[in-house]
């Protein structure tokens, strides 16, 4: 699964922007390379459905990587402010 908005693709485990999307070969979910580098170290299995996983065998994702973060923290920042002038 990606979610894209404005370019950018949240993580399907923790739900954080993506620098480097990967999708892991037996869920075909989608997730950052460094979260399921650190989920592994702890536990060997693919999060979504408990299949035993090695970090060689996740694949390049065809999810767009955030091209930087400070750029989508901006233009956050700027979609909240104007949901506030909206609301208030």
């Amino acid at each position: 699964m990606c979610l894209t908005n404005a370019g950018w693709s949240a993580d399907g485990l923790l739900y954080t922007i993506m620098k480097d999307p990967v999708t892991l070969p037996s869920s075909r979910a989608v997730v950052d390379r460094a979260t399921i580098k650190s989920h592994l170290l702890s536990d060997s299995k693919d999060p979504f459905n408990r299949v035993p996983l090695k970090i060689e065998e996740v694949i390049p994702s065809a999810c767009r990587p955030v091209a930087s973060v400070e750029g989508f923290e901006l233009t956050f920042h700027f979609a909240a402010q104007m949901w506030n002038l909206r609301l208030g």
